[in-house]
């Protein structure tokens, strides 16, 4: 089977490419690919066996151990970062879908941990007065780096112990999630806030535009306006 591996960072540079193809046997596991990796070059081979906790997705968002059976066509490897997974930050496509369950318990916490906030955003079916039978994304290739620069720098000034951010690009439908913002902080009161924070800053500031289909027109939604192109 063939899976595309996603690198991040220092392991995306050592590899010389962000995207990378590997040949392997049916239930491979995640061990496989890493060790596959890992035959690329000495620098990151060496990497990869140095860093400790190196953070390994499916094509859902779910964290997988080492032993696990890869399920699907890609997998993201991502080195961990300065805080450990105090920010968790992904672009989502398509069929992709995320378990709170699971991003619930790999953000990090902390014994004066006393509340975990979730915003989620999905399509409405009824806006402006017409009826919205798709929603499409279109966004700008730094929109992940954007994320994570959001993401840390509320991070920091509510002192959280982590935040997750999470956003569709591509079509929706009415239902359907958009966006996912999660936030764990000491008490209830920086968490609220914090998490406002975060919600108006990525639709104000996130190189991310959207195109509504009603039952009137296709209309793209830029600022406060719509801009009607069909």
């Amino acid at each position: 089977m063939r899976i595309r591996v996603r690198l991040y960072a220092v392991l995306a540079e050592l590899a010389g490419s962000s995207e990378i193809v590997i040949e392997c046997n049916d239930r491979c596991s995640v061990n496989e690919v890493l060790d596959r990796l890992a035959e690329i070059g000495e620098g990151l081979s060496m990497v990869l066996s140095k860093l400790k906790g190196i953070i390994v997705l499916d094509e859902k968002g779910r964290r997988l151990g080492g032993n696990d059976v890869i399920e699907g066509e890609r997998v993201d490897v991502l080195p961990p970062s300065a805080g450990g997974s105090k920010v968790y930050v992904r672009v989502a496509r398509g069929s992709d879908e995320f378990s709170l369950d699971k991003l619930f318990g790999m953000l990090d916490s902390s014994d004066e941990t006393g509340a975990t906030l979730f915003f989620i955003g999905t399509v409405r079916k009824l806006n402006r007065g017409g009826i919205v039978s798709e929603l499409y994304y279109d966004a700008h290739e730094s929109l992940e780096a954007k994320l994570r620069d959001i993401a840390s720098g509320v991070l920091e000034k509510y002192s959280l112990d982590s935040v997750a951010l999470i956003h569709y690009t591509g079509t929706r439908k009415p239902g359907d999630i958009t966006f996912i913002a999660i936030v764990r902080a000491g008490s209830r009161g920086p968490g609220f806030a914090a998490l406002r924070e975060l919600v108006e800053k990525v639709k104000h500031e996130a190189p991310i535009w959207k195109r509504e289909t009603r039952d009137d027109g296709v209309y793209w939604i830029i600022g406060e306006s719509d801009v009607k192109v069909k």
